[in-house]
């Protein structure tokens, strides 16, 4: 139960600081006007950048909250003395991991087309 404030924080960092390189890299290269899809270039980064603030959105209004509302069914349940989890934590936790696994997948997609974006 420790560890999943942490890992939220973890989710939020990385998201943010995706979006952050992600817009310093655009500025190192060039400026705003490379995101034109007219080149490879610019259509990698115009799909990096929409990637890593879809993850962003996923992160701050779906995965975090799952994870806090699972953790408060605990402590809530603890703190009435159950010693078995209520009946909706396991469903909270499958929708809290679900979650966590389509962030993933998205940040792994924007450093993908990041990092295609350095080779142009």
């Amino acid at each position: 139960m420790k560890v999943v404030p942490v890992i939220s924080r973890f989710f939020q960092a990385v998201a943010g600081m995706t979006i952050l390189f992600g817009f310093l890299l655009l500025l190192n290269m060039g400026g705003f006007g490379l995101l034109a899809p007219s080149t490879f270039y610019g259509v990698d980064l115009t799909i990096g950048v929409t990637l890593a603030l879809a993850a962003f959105v996923s992160t701050e209004f779906v995965t975090v909250p799952l994870m806090r509302r699972a953790i408060r069914t605990l402590e809530s349940a603890q703190a009435a003395g159950q010693h078995e989890p209520p009946s909706e934590f396991p469903r909270q936790l499958r929708r809290a991991a679900l979650s966590s696994v389509v962030t993933v997948v998205l940040l792994l997609l924007t450093s993908v087309f990041m990092v295609g974006a350095g080779f142009y």
